[in-house]
């Protein structure tokens, strides 16, 4: 017998942890935002997004996850294609 019940630490279970962790993998290997409202809402969105989906259906969360995974695969597939490093979408800021 295999209990499924989110723990109490934070009231969520692991799929929406994974869901914040691969948004957020996932924005960072965007192209970096201009705006510094974009920025900040890149940087905040996947964390609050972890509480919001943490009561959906897990095969919802499961299939963003797996999305955002495979978008992350995508993108490091093609930045090693075409010889494009993290730096080169990432400029340093003074």
């Amino acid at each position: 017998y295999l209990d499924f019940v989110p723990p109490h630490f934070l009231a969520i279970g692991v799929l929406p942890i994974l869901l914040g962790v691969t948004m957020w993998l996932q924005f960072k290997l965007n192209p970096a935002p201009m705006d510094p409202t974009q920025q900040q809402i890149f940087a905040i969105m996947p964390w609050v997004m972890m509480f919001v989906m943490a009561p959906f259906a897990s095969g919802l969360q499961l299939y963003w996850v797996t999305s955002n995974i495979l978008t992350i695969l995508q993108q490091w597939w093609l930045y090693k294609k075409y010889g494009l490093h993290f730096s080169d979408t990432h400029p340093a800021t003074a």
